[in-house]
């Protein structure tokens, strides 16, 4: 039977009821719950985007002075490799001169000598 007491208010057809709009409120509070996580979201990307494009550019850094310390080195190796060429073609040829025979054989017979 309907409430036909003066102090109730008849609903209208067409207006919500007290559990749509709780719906709707829930609905509407999830949708911005879901707005700030994306937003919250998007801000730890960017972060994590940042930081990695720092970390990249901190090791491309160091691989550029590793390369150019690897050069330096190279460079070292190449300009003594040719000084221990030189020494050693100065040394035989110091070895093979008529001077050095001589002190050779010079020992040679002082060590013979001296058993």
């Amino acid at each position: 039977m309907p409430n036909s007491s003066p102090g109730a208010r008849a609903e209208a057809p067409n207006s919500k009821s007290g559990r749509e709009r709780l719906s709707s409120t829930v609905v509407s509070l999830a949708a911005t719950a879901s707005a700030g996580m994306d937003e919250l979201s998007l801000e730890q990307a960017l972060k994590d985007v940042d930081l990695a494009n720092a970390r990249v550019i901190d090791l491309t850094q160091r691989l550029i002075a590793a390369q150019r310390r690897t050069i330096e080195l190279q460079t070292t190796v190449d300009r003594l490799q040719v000084e221990l060429s030189q020494l050693r073609a100065r040394h035989n040829q110091m070895r093979n001169s008529r001077a050095f025979r001589m002190a050779d054989r010079y020992w040679r017979v002082l060590g013979a000598l001296r058993k």
